[in-house]
């Protein structure tokens, strides 16, 4: 059976099934959610998967072009590159991975030349990368059923892969024309809980907004959604926005520790329609 809490009032009361009656008053019916990606949408563990087919590509698509790669350089990348992506991922970091700033610290330290279109080689790094995502249950039916009541949906992603590549993931998944907009942290160069992704996500949301509804959008119109308290409810907090954590992905499910309470905490993002539909 699942549950949901609302933190309105205690941050420590499940409510059944039986009393969403109760929390939509309280919880008003947002215009806008923006979903993060990995560990709300999605599992990712199936990611370090891509990394020693994506240094195979970078090595195939140097040496067709003429560019020596010696084989130990070669055997030494999909190491480095995991090395580089973890490194980016921990905690506190708010500077994203960049992959060609990667390719050439990499080509430098083995003394290989790169030529100065780098696009082919990233698009051969991030190719694997597409189909190691699982959705979480039927996100498509979910994200479907939101779109279809007029909410306007977004992904907000601390996401490595550049995003034209990210972009045939959604499609693969099946709901990339279910999203009003996007943000990659790979875009801007910085990772949630920096402020510049917030800002970007309410400016893209407003864009979409605009005309639809009487008054204009506003941080409080937009309902944050995602699994990690700091990049998703802490971030989005400070930028005015209302908040929703999942038990999905990375948090373990305990209270004393969020700096600031999500105004909802879900089992999944399934039980979003439950609320308001």
């Amino acid at each position: 059976m699942h549950h949901c809490r609302s933190t309105g009032n205690s941050a420590d009361v499940f409510l059944p099934p039986s009393a969403y009656d109760r929390i939509r008053p309280v919880i008003a019916r947002p215009r806008v959610i923006a979903f993060d990606w990995g560990g709300t949408l999605v599992h990712t563990h199936r990611e370090h998967d891509a990394f020693t087919p994506g240094a195979a590509g970078v090595v195939a698509v140097l040496r067709s072009t003429g560019v020596p790669v010696p084989q130990r350089s070669a055997d030494n990348l999909p190491a480095h590159f995991l090395e580089t992506w973890s490194r980016s991922g921990a905690a506190g970091n708010e500077r994203e991975f960049d992959s060609a700033e990667f390719l050439r610290g990499w080509a430098d330290r083995e003394g290989i030349p790169l030529p100065a279109d780098l696009g082919p080689v990233i698009d051969a790094m991030w190719t694997p990368w597409v189909g190691c995502l699982k959705p979480i249950d039927d996100v498509r039916g979910t994200l479907s059923q939101l779109a279809a009541a007029g909410i306007n949906l977004g992904l907000v992603s601390n996401c490595a892969v550049v995003p034209h590549i990210c972009t045939q993931e959604l499609a693969r998944q099946g709901i990339g024309h279910l999203l009003n907009f996007t943000v990659f942290s790979s875009e801007l160069g910085v990772r949630k809980p920096h402020p510049r992704l917030y800002q970007a996500a309410f400016d893209r949301a407003a864009r979409v907004d605009d005309g639809r509804a009487a008054t204009p959008l506003i941080p409080a119109d937009i309902l944050f959604v995602g699994d990690t308290p700091q990049a998703d409810v802490d971030g989005p907090a400070r930028a005015g926005m209302r908040t929703a954590l999942v038990r999905t992905g990375n948090w373990t499910g305990e209270t004393a520790d969020l700096k600031h309470a999500p105004d909802l905490i879900l089992d999944s993002i399934h039980q979003l329609p439950t609320l308001w539909l």
